[in-house]
C-alpha cells in the first residue's frame, strides 16, 4: 500500500520512482501558497527517503483558472531545484495544456517545467529523467568541487561542468577561471574532451580578462574539443551568445535547453575528432 501525505485538498504520494501530487478541486489555495516552499522540500524527502525524484503535478481536477494559479506558483526553477529532480504538469484538456503552455512562455520557465494532457506521456517523461540522473551519477569517475562549480568527468569521456551561482552581482574573474582550467586539465590528464557546461543555476557575469583566458585556453584544443552549454533562462542564452560573439571559437559549440542534447552533441563531436 502506498503511504499517502494529504494537505488541504493537496495529496503526495510515490510510485515507481516518481513523486505524485494530486491537486483537488477543493484546494486551498491560500494554504498552498504560503506553505509550498516549505511543504515541498518536506514532503519529497520523506516520501522517497532521500532520492532526488521527479515530481508529477495532476491538474486534472481543478478549473482552468485554478490550474493557471498553480502552474505559476509551482512553475520558478528556484522553488523546486533544490527538492526534486524535475517537475511536470498533467492537464485535463487540450485547452487546459495549451493555456499552460502560454504560461510556461509569459513567466519565462519555458524549459523549468513541462505539461502533459497524457499520463502515460508524463510518467515515461518521468521515469526517462531518473534514469538519466542515475545512470549519470552512477557513471562518475572523479569529481572537483569549488564554491560556484563542480567539475567531474563521465565514464562516457564527456567533462561536465555545473554552475551553480544565483547572485546576479557575482562575476567570474581571473583567478577563478584559472582553477576551473586547471580543473579541466586534472580530470582530462591532458586528452582533448567535449565539455557540457550547465548554467541552468546561473546568473552574474564574467570578466573580460576571465573571458579571453577561457576563450583562449579553449581555442589551443589541448583541453576541449566542444563545448555545450545548457541554459534555461533568456538572460544566460544571451550571456553565452555575447561571450562567442566577443572572443572568436575555433572549437565548435551548442546551446541547449537540456543535459540530454547537450550529451547527445558532445558524443558526436568527439566521435568526429577521433574518426580516422
Amino acid at each position: 500500500m502506498k503511504n499517502i501525505i494529504q494537505f488541504d485538498g493537496v495529496k503526495f504520494w510515490m510510485y515507481q520512482n516518481i513523486i505524485h501530487c494530486e491537486i483537488n478541486k477543493d484546494f486551498d489555495y491560500q494554504w498552498l501558497k504560503g506553505n509550498i516552499s516549505r511543504i515541498i522540500p518536506k514532503v519529497t524527502r520523506l516520501l522517497s527517503n532521500g532520492k532526488y525524484l521527479p515530481l508529477l503535478i495532476d491538474l486534472t481536477k481543478v478549473s482552468n483558472v485554478a490550474a493557471i494559479k498553480i502552474f505559476v506558483l509551482l512553475s520558478p526553477y528556484s522553488l523546486l531545484n533544490k527538492s526534486v529532480l524535475s517537475w511536470s504538469f498533467l492537464a485535463r484538456s487540450a485547452i487546459q495544456k495549451m493555456i499552460l503552455l502560454v504560461c510556461r512562455v509569459d513567466s519565462g520557465n519555458y524549459v523549468s517545467s513541462n505539461v502533459y494532457k497524457d499520463i502515460d506521456k508524463a510518467t515515461r517523461y518521468c521515469s526517462t529523467r531518473f534514469k538519466i540522473f542515475s545512470a549519470k551519477n552512477t557513471n562518475k569517475i572523479e569529481m572537483i568541487i569549488y564554491e560556484h562549480a563542480t567539475f567531474s568527468l563521465q565514464s562516457n569521456g564527456i567533462l561536465f561542468c555545473k554552475i551553480s551561482n544565483l547572485n546576479a552581482y557575482n562575476k567570474l574573474d581571473y583567478k577563478v577561471a584559472q582553477r576551473y582550467l586547471e580543473a579541466i586539465f586534472k580530470l582530462s590528464k591532458g586528452e582533448p574532451l567535449p565539455i557540457i557546461v550547465d548554467l541552468r543555476d546561473a546568473k552574474g557575469t564574467f570578466s573580460i580578462e576571465a573571458a579571453r583566458l577561457l576563450s583562449k585556453s579553449f581555442n589551443s584544443g589541448t583541453l576541449i574539443i566542444s563545448e555545450a552549454y545548457v541554459v534555461n533562462s533568456l538572460p544566460i542564452n544571451l550571456l553565452v551568445n555575447s561571450y562567442k560573439r566577443l572572443f572568436y571559437s575555433k572549437i565548435p559549440f551548442a546551446i541547449f535547453k537540456n543535459v540530454s542534447k547537450a550529451e547527445e552533441y558532445s558524443l558526436t563531436t568527439k566521435m568526429n575528432v577521433c574518426a580516422p
